[in-house]
């Protein structure tokens, strides 16, 4: 009979001359296989390393990250960040926080200022592209759900607002932050781990008004935090798709917005772009499927809800949303992940809403009662138009921009122009003004005019949350506003003296410093894509270039892409001379 032993003993032995190494000599390892190319997410190319500079055929070191350029190995080392290509980021403060509610500490990123690829909307809404930076203002405790202005947030809160925190607040933001986590039974106080940029802005704005509402904080700073709650709320329904097996679908989508030079047009053009892969049902040589279909309608959503046009976002995420049971998953788990994608950004829009609903009424009862003196009479009437305008209500916003604009030489360039463009937006034009609403604006402009006094020009100010940091608030007055607001250009020439007009007022900004692109100008709010007619030369729909000045020496900076086949030949200098071609 053969015992069992015997076998046992020899495989022991085998698995610890593995796991110990025997003492046989030991075996040459065979030579590596050549690297092979790896590829990426980065749809139709195959991004290759130099053979001989690489030593292992491990895909996570032999891959590049299709975002930053640099081995995906490095993602995985200690302080790592990967930052786009080509892209400024501003590194990011930390302020100590100490929650005056429960006594927690945690550090909070201070507000940064915006990279150069920052967008803002025209309500003000700011959108980033730059990794670093912090757009919102509010900070939140992620022990209690407290939430205040980052500026105030360590200063001492009565007892009432501690029990109300505790009581109130605290329940219903754990079940927030459940959700975020996806640990259902996790404890408010396990949540430490939580930095700011973890939670959603629209948690922390949310709270924040609530405890103002609640405490009789004055209404000009309600209006301010519903305000940037619903921008909150539209940043996060313009959110990029953060799902992996779906990368090449978003980068097809990404390569479709993008233009040749690797700049991103306007939102305008963008969704013409993606309406018209829509309608082909392709995306350049590729068939759309109903991945890329639903990325697209995603990021339709959050366009059209840039521009103002709440019915068709919605509609688009109703697309989305008939997608989900069609799109090809190989995890079942992912379908998950894709329906929490359109539901989340549905659920979004129905909060922006709610919030710029609370925001109009609130500036609009700030106007109906006189409480606003000065520059805060213009900031919330251009607000009131907007968000009237975004509420589908034209006539009502018509109303609020002729009557403002009734004193548009006492109106700051800046908005008077941003109002004369409002007024060329869909169903605009053909709007009935609204006599309750012009009679309001009557009375803000009538007050407007004798703050101002003769001539005098009255500035918007950040106590009505409505001027960003970087604009042109101030500058040399864009020659775009003439007689008829918001008329296009009528020729070439009218279109570089407005953006000579408005590149000299950037420069008055910017310590004499030209701006790095012409799209520059339209996001800082110095131009608009009409006063410009779109880039285009009016006689023949060239398009014009921009050429930053080498040095301070004169040259042309503003021309046609084919001088030779335009009738005016025109070109701009630095000086703000204008000659044509061979003069």
């Amino acid at each position: 009979m053969v015992s069992w032993k015997a076998p046992v003993a020899a495989m022991a032995a085998v698995l610890l001359t593995c796991i110990l190494g025997g003492a046989e000599e030991p075996v040459p390892p065979a030579p590596e296989p050549e690297a092979q190319p790896v590829p990426t997410t980065d749809v139709g190319k195959t991004i290759f390393m130099n053979p001989a500079a690489v030593t292992t055929t491990d895909p996570k070191k032999v891959a590049i990250c299709p975002t930053c350029g640099k081995p995906m190995w490095m993602h995985a080392e200690p302080g790592f960040e990967c930052i786009p290509m080509g892209r400024e980021v501003r590194k990011v403060d930390y302020l100590a926080a100490v929650c005056p509610v429960c006594g927690k500490k945690f550090a909070g990123p201070a507000p940064s200022g915006m990279s150069a690829d920052t967008e803002v909307d025209s309500d003000f809404c700011r959108h980033s592209a730059g990794r670093a930076d912090v757009v919102s203002r509010v900070w939140m405790c992620p022990g209690c759900g407290y939430a205040a202005w980052c500026d105030s947030f360590n200063d001492g809160v009565p007892g009432e607002v501690k029990k109300y925190t505790r009581e109130t607040i605290s329940a219903e933001t754990l079940e927030g932050l459940r959700s975020l986590v996806n640990i259902p039974k996790l404890k408010l106080e396990d949540m430490s781990f939580l930095e700011q940029q973890d939670i959603p802005d629209a948690l922390k704005y949310s709270n924040a008004l609530r405890l103002a509402t609640q405490f009789g904080r004055d209404d000009l700073e309600l209006a301010r935090l519903a305000l940037e709650a619903s921008h909150a709320c539209r940043r996060a329904v313009n959110d990029r798709i953060s799902a992996l097996f779906l990368s090449p679908n978003i980068r097809l989508v990404d390569l479709l917005m993008a233009t040749s030079d690797g700049n991103v047009p306007e939102v305008g053009e963008r969704v013409k772009r993606l309406e018209g892969a829509l309608a082909a049902g392709k995306i350049d040589k590729y068939d759309m499927d109903e991945a890329t279909e639903f990325c697209v309608d995603i990021t339709l959503a959050g366009l059209y809800d840039r521009l103002g046009d709440t019915a068709q976002a919605r509609a688009c995420l109703d697309s989305a949303a008939a997608l989900v049971p069609k799109v090809k998953v190989q995890r079942e788990f992912q379908r998950g992940v894709v329906k929490e994608v359109a539901d989340t950004r549905q659920r979004r829009l129905g909060e922006e809403r709610k919030y710029r609903r609370k925001a109009l009424d609130l500036y609009r009862e700030l106007q109906e009662k006189g409480k606003l003196k000065g520059p805060d009479v213009l900031g919330a009437g251009y607000l009131v138009a907007d968000l009237y305008r975004r509420e589908g209500e034209p006539g009502k916003a018509k109303a609020w921009v002729l009557g403002l604009l009734s004193v548009s030489e006492k109106v700051d360039p800046f908005l008077r122009v941003k109002m004369a463009d409002m007024l060329d937006l869909p169903g605009m034009r053909t709007a009935a003004v609204d006599a309750v609403e012009a009679g309001l604006a009557a009375a803000a402009a009538e007050k407007l005019g004798a703050a101002a006094g003769a001539g005098e020009t009255v500035p918007p100010t950040q106590a009505t949350g409505t001027m960003p940091e970087n604009t042109a608030a101030g500058g040399a007055e864009p020659a775009a506003v003439g007689a008829a607001p918001g008329r296009a250009p009528a020729d070439c020439r009218e279109v570089m003296r407005n953006f000579y007009a408005a590149a000299s007022a950037y420069r008055e900004k910017h310590k004499g410093e030209w701006p790095a692109t012409k799209e520059e100008l339209v996001a800082e709010g110095y131009l608009t894509a009409v006063s410009v007619n779109d880039w285009q030369c009016p006689a023949s729909r060239e398009t014009l270039l921009y050429r930053r000045p080498p040095g301070d020496e004169k040259t042309f900076i503003f021309y046609h892409r084919s001088p030779g086949k335009c009738a005016c030949k025109l070109v701009l200098w630095s000086d703000g001379s204008i000659t044509a071609l061979g003069e």
